[in-house]
């Protein structure tokens, strides 16, 4: 990764995106052909307004944590309008 659990845990609890896109999860560098896919919907993410956002822990899923769910569920149908084949689905943290 290319951040530090602290700027993650300081961008989450301040709601303050981390600066730069950063690279949290390893798997991000081995995707090959996948790759600007990814960038783009992490990107979309991103600038939808995403505190954070990467693959999860295996690499199957692109994730953004928001602040508020509305901005969430924006993202969630731009994302399924600009990426037919992506399935999104918004949940809450407990």
């Amino acid at each position: 990764p290319s951040v530090s659990v602290e700027a993650v845990m300081n961008a989450l609890t301040t709601c303050e995106p981390i600066q730069q896109a950063p690279r949290l999860n390893a798997f991000s560098a081995a995707l090959g052909d996948n790759t600007a896919c990814f960038l783009a919907i992490r990107d979309l993410l991103l600038e939808s307004g995403a505190i954070i956002s990467d693959l999860s822990g295996s690499g199957s899923a692109i994730f953004g944590v928001y602040a508020k769910r509305a901005a969430a569920e924006a993202a969630a149908l731009e994302v399924q309008q600009h990426f037919r084949a992506t399935r999104t689905f918004v949940a809450g943290i407990l």
